[in-house]
């Protein structure tokens, strides 16, 4: 005669959690989700910074190469309608690369928050060999910036693009 492992008498409520370990569980959770939420807030306005400064990188870089490759001058710029650089300094409007004769190469629109890259100047005109007249440095600051997570944005004179972590303020 074998025996049961488990009583037969045994009550359905024992199978579920208590009351006590759910209320302990969710403390858990809470604590660890106060603990994490202000970590990943910094993690996605990082994120943000990062991706519009490649943008804008990728936008110079090219229009160097396009520069080089037509052997002629080419206009980054500012652009409100992606046709004409007609942005008036406001890089966050978007921006276009310009081939000669007005040819649009490629546009980038507008950021979805206001304020996020701004230059001192607003078209950077690379020459046939790459190079630019005189350098220039873009800002891109993403909306509630803190610590580090300003990108200066440097054009030097030779066309060369560089890209350096800054202080918000």
């Amino acid at each position: 005669m074998q025996q049961c492992l488990w009583p037969a008498n045994r009550r359905a409520s024992s199978r579920g959690f208590t009351l006590l370990e759910l209320v302990v569980t969710l403390g858990v959770a809470a604590v660890l989700a106060s603990v994490a939420v202000p970590g990943f807030v910094g993690f996605v306005q990082n994120n943000r910074a990062t991706a519009n400064t490649n943008e804008i990188v990728t936008a110079l870089n090219l229009g160097r190469s396009e520069a080089t490759l037509r052997g002629a001058p080419v206009l980054v710029c500012s652009s409100s309608d992606g046709v004409s650089c007609s942005g008036e300094g406001d890089w966050s409007d978007g921006w276009v690369v310009l081939a000669p004769n007005d040819e649009v190469v490629r546009t980038w629109p507008a950021r979805s928050a206001p304020g996020v890259l701004a230059g001192d100047v607003d078209q950077v005109q690379f020459q046939p060999r790459g190079s630019v007249a005189a350098g220039t440095t873009l800002r891109v600051r993403v909306p509630d910036c803190i610590g580090d997570q300003g990108r200066d944005v440097r054009v030097n004179v030779a066309g060369r693009v560089s890209v350096t972590r800054v202080d918000c303020g």
